[in-house]
């Protein structure tokens, strides 16, 4: 983890379903079926909480410019930032928050893409598969020089390759618990119990819009769309944790697309919550809890970190909106949470503030052994 501040764990509770943006265009006659990102981005719950504190000057934000800006309350501006940069207010998430028996909330963490999942008939989970680095040398004529990774499990305190005929699936739909994250930095394999499949957490619901032509109160030509939208399940809510802020428990929000109400109440916080598992004498496995965006030739790998092998899933865009140009951002490739890289570099505290956008909560490591 990064250096020690005062982190307040939150959850964000929707009144009704959720919109994210995927970053693919809409072409009129082209493409009428808006797909929804989940979980959304960390610049997305950033800019919930800027507009949060802003709606507390009381003004419109359609109109609020630079010359208005430099108008708001010093501790407004402190905390938001002045116009066109960033403020003291800080961000780590998101993650998904399932409320259990006893009122305990439950944090859920993308499985890690170093995992396979060996399923009975029944689709429950017999057996976790971790793939680590092999110790051949690249002599395959490859096109990178990142070690191959090998199927194996857990025996008896000792890792052994995976029987043949037991097929390992990606565990790309599925989340883990904090107790299976943390045995994973452990240098270990999750228990099967806990991990939970994505269908169980939310689901997609279509609706369909059509657009209308202001003056006549008539459908558009070629507008028509069908939007998929996020339910999130009973019980279930965003999770995220910040720092340098004065947002309290129990205010309302806007999030997403159509600006959704959601309510925000504490929850539990990463920091306080997990603990890496990584000694100074080990090699490091490092996991991504939220997307990083990476500078340089190859955006999947960060270059000022000395890498092994990885495990990165496809690679996914951040955008956003930028309320200064009043224009949407450009476009990154970023690297999907739940993504592993494997490291002999001893140091990794500085990798936090490798991502760009870290302070909007891109670019979450975790350190653990391997």
């Amino acid at each position: 983890m990064s250096e020690v501040q005062d982190w307040r764990g939150f959850t964000a509770t929707p009144e009704d379903v959720l919109f994210f943006r995927d970053s693919r265009p809409s072409t009129i006659g082209a493409d009428h079926y808006l797909q929804s990102i989940f979980p959304p981005l960390p610049s997305t719950l950033y800019g919930m909480l800027r507009t949060c504190r802003l709606m507390d000057t009381g003004g419109d934000l359609e109109n609020l410019g630079e010359k208005r800006w430099s108008s708001l309350a010093p501790e407004i501006r402190r905390e938001v930032g002045e116009w066109g940069s960033l403020g003291t207010l800080r961000l780590r998430g998101p993650w998904l928050v399932r409320e259990e028996a006893g009122g305990r909330q439950e944090m859920l963490f993308p499985a890690p893409a170093d995992l396979g999942l060996v399923t009975g008939e029944s689709g429950a989970i017999d057996r976790v598969v971790r793939y680590l680095p092999t110790t051949a040398a690249n002599g395959q004529g490859w096109s990178h020089t990142l070690a191959l990774l090998e199927p194996k499990i857990k025996s008896e305190g000792r890792w052994t390759p995976l029987p043949g005929g037991e097929p390992a699936v990606p565990a790309t739909d599925w989340l883990v618990t904090r107790e299976g994250l943390t045995q994973w930095l452990a240098g270990t394999t999750p228990d099967p119990g806990s991990f939970a499949r994505s269908t169980d957490l939310w689901l997609t619901e279509q609706r369909t819009g059509v657009g209308i032509q202001s003056d006549r109160r008539t459908a558009k030509d070629g507008m028509l769309y069908t939007f998929g939208f996020v339910r999130l399940l009973r019980g279930v809510s965003l999770g995220f944790e910040i720092s340098g802020s004065t947002i309290t428990s129990g205010v309302t929000a806007t999030l997403g697309g159509e600006g959704r109400l959601v309510r925000l109440d504490h929850g539990p916080s990463l920091s306080e919550s997990i603990r890496a598992g990584r000694r100074d004498n080990e090699m490091s496995a490092l996991y991504l809890a939220t997307p990083g965006v990476f500078a340089g030739d190859v955006a999947s790998r960060p270059a000022s970190l000395s890498i092994r092998a990885a495990a990165v899933r496809s690679m996914t865009h951040a955008g956003g909106w930028d309320l200064a140009k009043k224009q949407p951002k450009p476009l990154r490739r970023a690297v999907p949470a739940g993504s592993v890289y494997y490291t002999d570099t001893a140091d990794v505290a500085s990798f936090m503030k490798i991502s760009e956008g870290h302070e909007e909560g891109f670019g979450v490591v975790l350190a653990g052994a391997y």
